[in-house]
This record gives C-alpha cells, structure tokens and sequence, in this order.
C-alpha cells in the first residue's frame, strides 16, 4: 500500500472536519471532493496527505512509514517519492519556468537537464520555458506545477483543489 489512513480529522480554522479511512496502492486514483461550503477542506487534506502538516486525528501512512512518527530528516528523504501540486501559488517569480520545473531535480539529484526538457515537452512547456510565471496565463502555470510534481517520478501524487487558472 503506498497510502493508508485511518479516519482523520481536520482543522479549519475552529471548523473540524472528519474525512473517512481510506487506502490506495500503486496505479489507483483517490479524488477528495470537498463539502460545498468552500472552507479549504480540500487544502488542508492535501497538506496532510503531502506531509506538510499533521491532522489533528488519525494516523497517515505513506510508503508503510508512518508519517507523524517520522522526524525531519526522514520527511526530507520521503518527499521525493512525492509530487505535490499546490492549488494556488507554488511557482517561483524570479525564476523562469524551466528553472521551476528543474528545481526538484537541482535539489534531490545531480542536475538532468534532458529529464527537465522532456518534461517541459510532455507538458507542452518548451514555448514558454524561459518566461516568468507572470508572463504566461493560469493554465500554463497550473502545467507547470504539474510538471515540477512529476519530473522526478514520484510514486504518489497529492494535487490539492482545481488550480488558480481560468478555463474557458
């Protein structure tokens, strides 16, 4: 099992929230679809399933290890095998968006510029690669965190709400 959870139980602000047990092994999908009230259940879960914060109940277990028994140093090293999309923000301005999908690789492997440029190709990313996140629309920005998510090949994806893009 790459993901396992007991029932947890989220905080929104002095809101909680209880999201029922749940697994998935390597190949499936699990799709979250948040109460309609729009209190950022969906962020705080996909904090929780990225190791970003702990639930305030429940137990998470990711890759059989159980992640608030894990100290700093053991997240780091887990956080690889992780991509993680951010539903809003996430891109760094100051940096093209060649270099914000390179970043992971920069930081966790020596630096494989063609694992870069074949991502940005499978996310039709080549054009505007050397643009800054605010010179390219939302859709190319949510693309471009999406590359960054997978460009090391992560055995779990957490991509938290729809992205701030604007679809026609």
């Amino acid at each position: 099992m790459i993901l396992a959870a007991s029932t947890l139980t989220l905080t929104l602000g002095s809101r909680r929230l209880t999201v029922p047990a749940f697994e998935a092994a390597a190949g499936e999908a699990l799709c979250f679809v948040p109460p309609r009230d729009g209190m950022g259940s969906d962020t705080a879960l996909a904090r929780v399933l990225a190791t970003l914060r702990n639930p305030a109940a429940g137990r998470v277990t990711l890759f059989g290890e159980e992640v608030a028994r894990l100290d700093y140093m053991a997240l780091l090293a887990l956080r690889p095998r992780l991509g993680f999309v951010p539903g809003q923000g996430g891109l760094l301005s100051n940096r093209s968006l060649r270099e914000n999908v390179a970043l992971p690789v920069s930081v966790h492997q020596k630096h494989d510029l063609p694992r870069v440029n074949d991502t940005l190709a499978a996310f039709e990313l080549l054009e505007s690669a050397e643009k800054r996140p605010h010179e390219v629309d939302g859709a190319t920005r949510f693309r471009a965190l999406a590359a960054r998510a997978v460009v090391l090949s992560p055995a779990l994806m957490v991509v938290e709400g729809t992205g701030d893009f604007e679809a026609d």
